[in-house]
């Protein structure tokens, strides 16, 4: 078990205990000092950190200020927690995004440099695998979700005395934690039953809404990995000195590009900025250019160009008035080739 995996346990823990006490303080209070029921003040607290919010509960809480503090607090802290848990899933969500999209451009560089004669093949075969599997686990989820909903229609029909169709529009309400509050359970049963499935029925739409949205999103991002070609924009684009050659970084920006590293306006932009600073005579940015206080201190560009691996270095005297080092052509550096 890696230290990476023993934080993330140590926090799943915290807030397991975060939210133990969140729940245990609501219930000792509502119980003890507005005299509820455990059930009431479970579905109470349920409706809090779900945000369905029905205004349903017991007596008026704008006639005790005492209670109106706590509940105010009380509402913040179940807030947080359960934004807490909203951005772990987002960024569970998004790092699976981000590792398939890498597994795909593993993909699409074999092909491209014909590592594997048939890796283009194997990426469009991978990639629609990957869209049937996503299919299917939306269509599982959708059915999931129409057994939830059934279930609590169900419930508010034969339980709470409501119609199908006022049923219905609770659960559209409930789902969606807009909670008008004009339908909602008035008997224990009801109340015990919400306690729970107020949780699965916002928890199964949002993972269905989230599967869908995945679905898409993979299908659009393979889609413009695999439809971005060696055109002939991008050839002229990658011809960056006009000589009519693709020079070794000029290739580096168009595989960057090709692969969807990197946007194309903004690499270009950023090669832009970089013709506009002082170059010397071998077209290279001497270190003094980037960082202006190195030109003041001679002890610190030593430093950096010792620590790039230049063994020697040859400094002109410093004016010791000024304290100004003048421009100079970079050292160059030259490769080795040898047995190792």
């Amino acid at each position: 078990m890696t230290c990476k995996d023993v934080l993330h346990r140590r926090h799943r823990l915290l807030f397991t205990l975060a939210g133990a006490v969140y729940v245990g303080t609501g219930v000792g209070y509502f119980t003890a000092v507005k005299g509820w029921t455990v059930i009431n003040s479970l579905y109470f607290i349920a409706l809090v950190v779900t945000t369905i919010g029905y205004g349903d509960h017991e007596g008026d809480f704008t006639q005790d200020e005492s209670t109106m503090a706590f509940v105010s607090i009380y509402v913040l802290i179940g807030f947080l927690l359960i934004a807490t848990l909203f951005t772990v899933a987002v960024e569970k969500i998004i790092q699976h995004q981000e590792r398939y999209v890498a597994k795909m451009r593993r993909k699409l560089l074999n092909a491209m440099t014909g590592m594997d004669s048939h890796a283009e093949e194997k990426l469009q075969m991978a990639e629609r695998a990957e869209q049937r599997a996503l299919k299917v686990q939306v269509a599982g989820l959708a059915i999931l979700f129409i057994v939830v909903s059934l279930t609590g229609c169900a419930i508010m029909v034969y339980q709470e005395g409501n119609t199908w169709l006022q049923s219905v529009y609770w659960l559209v309400v409930t789902g969606t934690t807009v909670g008008f509050g004009d339908i909602s359970p008035e008997t224990d049963i009801g109340k015990g039953f919400a306690i729970f499935y107020v949780f699965i029925l916002t928890a199964s739409f949002g993972i269905l809404v989230q599967s869908v949205s995945t679905l898409l999103t993979h299908k659009n991002t393979i889609s413009t990995l695999l439809d971005v070609h060696m055109t002939q924009e991008l050839v002229e684009m990658l011809d960056h000195d006009g000589n009519g050659e693709i020079q070794r970084d000029e290739w580096l920006k168009g595989m960057l590009i090709r692969l969807g590293y990197v946007d194309a306006e903004v690499l270009t932009k950023i090669m832009g900025h970089f013709d506009e600073l002082p170059h010397n005579d071998a077209g290279n940015v001497a270190i003094e250019e980037l960082l202006p206080s190195a030109r003041t201190d001679p002890v610190m560009l030593k430093h950096i160009i010792a620590n790039k691996g230049v063994k020697k270095i040859e400094l002109e005297e410093v004016d010791t008035e000024n304290q100004v080092l003048p421009r100079r052509r970079s050292p160059t550096k030259k490769n080795k080739i040898g047995p190792r």
